[in-house]
């Protein structure tokens, strides 16, 4: 009977033991083993002056194959997460950017099958595919990690993608949103339908190492470090990545290489006759991470790409973690030799490589919803620009990019809008005005208001706080609407931020020295007066070109 007994004792001690490894598999305080090796090897390409992340990012292995031909990337991804939130998770979600038939047309995302922890689960698609959920067996407890894996398939149209974001074009074939993608967790998983003018990178920051095959004699560019192996395949390190990039071609790829003594490596890839171009680009690209280094914070890795590439859309350019593509009007025809290429109005080549570089801190590094608070970092990567542009020529650079900028509130007089408004609730005016005028402005007046000391130290926390993670508007107001005395605090915000009733506040007129802005406040008054009463606007003069100041 004794032996009886200690057997069951035994039996249901080592039941527990069973239940308690099984638990600590799904709830384990520290990630599997292989996310070291992993985290190892992408740090070959992580600068030694990067700041440490106050966040935990996930670990992401990919490997898969392209058939160019076909327009087809199988694939399969290992993740290492953990519950970065304060309620426990029941499912895992991942963003299927390439399902949104709101923005993308012929491309797509199948899920061929999925585990957690090494079990087999069924994968969910969820929100009209634009997300997928893996259940769970166990919650997931706050800061414990999980393991799951994905295999995938990502059809790549050769016309439509997402303004040619992802497509296969004769010169190079781009891949962005080409896989899942870790998905932000608040309050829910959240899958946005994104319009054609949102970014698709609200998702998790991630360290990647990808193994892609290719056909002989394919090119890779991608963000991070990526290098052909022995056995002809393509390994892609990238740390601290928000979305993983990459252009592919078959065509000769020229690279201009801009190497520093210190800081990251600039390459430029083209196809054709565009040395001269790239190397403008390169030049300018290493300028602005030196300067936005040196006034925001490090930039985290070692390199830095830039493609020249042709979009079906009128867009100058597209950031991605690590790389940037621009446009093909814009390069072409960069005109070095009749003006200034860093300033020509008729050509932004050089502005928007600068532009494209900056969203290196403001998107890549410090990341936000681009759906419903496109504010946080378009504007500030916009305003952060022109200091860039300042720095390389004078005050009166930005003096003349405020005074070209303040008079496009006339293109959104009639149809006003709040600078915080979703991105779906906009026109493609006022996404155009609000975020690349208006919003920038906001921070030029704040800059006049605070300081140059007070508004760049706060920069620095921003970046140096929230790196790795996700903003909110409640961050923004701790950080930047404090630098103001308290009850200057709700009219700043009503004339920046959530209000319509001051398009050009008053504030203007110790930003814009020329003084411009009594003028054009007038302009857009008249033009809002007859909006309202239905009647043709009031001619006014307008007001003269920006002037050097002395």
């Amino acid at each position: 009977m004794s032996t009886i007994v200690n057997q069951r004792r035994v039996g249901w001690h080592l039941g527990l033991i069973a239940v308690l490894l099984f638990l600590h598999r799904v709830s384990a305080a520290e990630p599997p083993a292989w996310v070291a090796d992993l985290r190892s090897a992408v740090a070959a390409e992580l600068s030694a002056e990067a700041l440490p992340l106050a966040q935990v990012q996930p670990a992401i292995e990919v490997t898969s194959t392209y058939d160019p031909a076909q327009g087809r990337m199988q694939g399969s991804m290992q993740v290492a997460l953990h519950n970065d939130g304060a309620e426990p998770w029941s499912e895992i979600g991942f963003v299927l950017h390439a399902n949104n038939a709101r923005s993308y047309v012929g491309t797509g995302i199948t899920i061929n099958a999925a585990t957690v922890d090494g079990r087999a689960v069924v994968p969910r698609l969820v929100a009209d595919g634009r997300g997928v959920l893996l259940p769970l067996t166990t919650p997931l407890a706050p800061g414990a990690w999980t393991t799951c894996t994905l295999a995938f398939t990502t059809t790549i149209p050769e016309e439509g993608g997402r303004a040619g974001l992802l497509t296969r074009s004769a010169h190079g074939h781009h891949l962005y949103s080409w896989l899942p993608e870790p998905a932000i967790h608040r309050g829910g998983w959240d899958f946005p339908a994104l319009v054609a003018f949102s970014d698709p990178s609200f998702v998790r920051a991630a360290d990647y190492r990808w193994r892609l095959t290719l056909p002989t004699g394919w090119t890779l560019v991608a963000g991070g470090q990526e290098s052909r192996q022995t056995d002809g395949t393509w390994l892609v390190l990238a740390p601290r990545i928000r979305n993983l990039v990459a252009w592919v071609s078959d065509q000769p790829v020229e690279v201009m290489r801009l190497t520093p003594p210190s800081g990251p490596e600039v390459r430029v890839a083209y196809i054709g006759k565009h040395t001269v171009r790239a190397a403008f680009c390169a030049s300018v690209a290493r300028d602005a991470l030196i300067i936005a280094s040196e006034m925001f914070g490090a930039y985290p890795r070692r390199s830095y790409d830039i493609v020249f590439a042709t979009f079906a859309l009128q867009v100058g350019g597209m950031e991605a973690s690590g790389m940037t593509f621009l446009h093909e009007p814009l390069f072409a025809k960069l005109n070095w030799r009749g003006r200034d290429p860093l300033t020509d109005q008729e050509n932004s080549l050089l502005h928007a490589t600068i532009h494209e570089v900056l969203h290196s801190w403001w998107y890549d590094q410090v990341g936000n919803d681009t759906h419903r608070e496109p504010w946080l970092d378009e504007p500030l990567t916009e305003w952060s620009t022109w200091y860039v542009m300042e720095r390389l020529r004078s005050e009166n650079t930005m003096q003349m990019l405020i005074g070209t900028r303040l008079p496009a509130m006339m293109a959104i007089a009639k149809e006003s809008a709040p600078l915080d408004t979703a991105g779906d609730r906009m026109s493609e005016m006022q996404f155009g005005v609000l975020l690349y005028c208006r919003g920038p402005l906001m921070y030029q007046a704040l800059r006049v208001e605070v300081g140059d000391d007070a508004l760049f130290a706060a920069l620095r926390e921003w970046y140096r706080q929230h790196s790795g993670g996700v903003v909110t508007r409640a961050d923004w107001d701790r950080t930047f609407l404090t630098l103001l005395p308290e009850e200057r605090r709700a009219a700043f915000t009503r004339s920046w931020l959530t209000g319509t009733d001051d398009p050009v506040p008053a504030s203007m007129d110790l930003v814009l020295k020329s003084g411009q802005a009594a003028s054009i406040r007038q302009m857009v008054e008249n033009a809002r007066s007859a909006a309202a009463e239905q009647k043709p606007v009031a001619p006014v003069t307008p007001p003269p070109p920006a002037t050097p100041v002395p």
